[in-house]
């Protein structure tokens, strides 16, 4: 069986609005490095455009990476199983969440699987 959110219904909305708000924050700098590269015309400037290019493809992405923890963050709100651990089943604590919204885990299981 499935646990349920435990928090306030207050805390959950106050979450609701942060993950919506990261959402519409990290679809819009995804959709930045979307944008194609001018290169320059001359060697050194492909060089220090493409190393920039480079960097870039690695922030784009750690955005998706946080982007897919917002989504299944708020999947967990409508589902009725926010703040509930993916491990032991136990409720998140508050702090936490409210800390790190898309927290999927306890500090204990957090810290078990880091140990791991």
């Amino acid at each position: 069986m499935e646990a349920t959110t435990t928090l306030k219904p207050a805390t959950l909305i106050a979450i609701t609005e942060k993950l919506r708000e990261r959402d519409a924050q990290l679809v819009e700098e995804l959709r930045q490095y979307g944008k194609f590269v001018d290169f320059g015309r001359g060697e050194d400037e492909n060089a220090a455009e493409i190393a920039q290019y480079a960097d870039g493809l690695s922030m784009e992405g750690e955005l998706v990476k946080a982007l897919r923890d917002v989504k299944n963050a708020l999947s967990r709100l409508k589902a009725g199983t926010y703040g509930v651990c993916r491990y032991c089943n136990q409720p998140i604590a508050e702090k936490r969440l409210l800390a790190r919204p898309t927290s999927s885990s306890c500090v204990a299981c957090k810290m078990e699987k880091k140990a791991q």
